[in-house]
């Protein structure tokens, strides 16, 4: 699977059942303009069909942390065909799609959920990487662009510092030399991020020195072993094939972490 992929945006629609059980607080016409477009008509349906579908969504989210995606997708087929104006449902489909390798697909599925749900910043990413997958680096790097110039996280945000660094190598395949200086100097050794170790290496593999890029990595992976950002960083190289995508194994067994340290 593809770490960076997120699918939180099913929380809006695992949060309408709480929603129908909730004490109403505030007038329902307060309550209508707060809530997107969407679970407003979905509050139409008739309760034992609502029911229905979110118990049918659960279970195709439980399915599809268990690594079950082609049941998922079958779950999220049936409902569909009930409600097709939650952009959870396509956000979800299309996890599921990059799970069976199905590129073309995912994007097909995130691109409906964004179209639904432009301001939601989970379904613009998840469109942006699956364009970073299927090695479209030109219309991956405008979404994350977009997306950057949207959002408010700092330097020190990871999800700020993985968006730079997937712009960074959108920039390197696109051969822009000002953007490549721009985002390589963002970050030094001395920051907390492994970002400067991946941009260097970065910088290594194109100047065709493998193992000066490979000993960049190896630090990054000694430093920042035990932080949840790293294996993003890594999975990016092996996306845009700078580095081999071993079957089975977390790292390739060139670059693991060097053991004690």
């Amino acid at each position: 699977m593809l770490r960076a992929i997120l699918i939180s945006v099913v929380a809006s629609t695992c949060a309408l059942a709480n929603q129908e059980s909730a004490p109403q607080t505030q007038p329902a016409a307060a309550q209508e303009q707060q809530q997107p477009a969407w679970i407003a008509k979905f509050n139409k349906l008739p309760e034992e069909t609502r029911r229905t579908y979110i118990a049918k969504f659960t279970e195709a989210e439980k399915l599809f942390a268990q690594k079950d995606a082609v049941s998922a997708l079958f779950e999220l087929t049936e409902i569909e065909k009930t409600f097709p104006d939650n952009p959870g449902l396509y956000n979800l489909m299309g996890a599921c799609y990059i799970e069976m390798r199905d590129v073309p697909k995912a994007i097909v599925n995130f691109d409906k959920a964004y179209q639904m749900d432009p301001r939601n910043p989970t379904v613009e990413f998840n469109l942006a990487e699956a364009h970073f997958v299927h090695h479209d680096y030109k219309e991956a790097l405008k979404r994350f662009d977009a997306l950057l110039k949207k959002s408010d996280q700092q330097k020190t945000s990871p999800t700020y510092q993985i968006i730079q660094f997937k712009r960074l190598i959108c920039a390197y395949k696109l051969n822009d030399k000002k953007l490549i200086k721009e985002l390589s100097d963002i970050y030094g050794a001395m920051d907390d991020t492994p970002y400067y170790y991946y941009s260097e290496a970065l910088k290594c593999f194109t100047a065709k020195d493998k193992k000066e890029a490979e000993e960049n990595i190896k630090s990054a992976l000694n430093i920042y072993a035990q932080t949840n950002v790293i294996q993003i960083f890594q999975d990016s190289l092996i996306e845009s094939g700078y580095l081999p995508s071993v079957l089975g194994q977390t790292f390739s067994s060139e670059l693991k972490a060097d053991e004690g340290q």
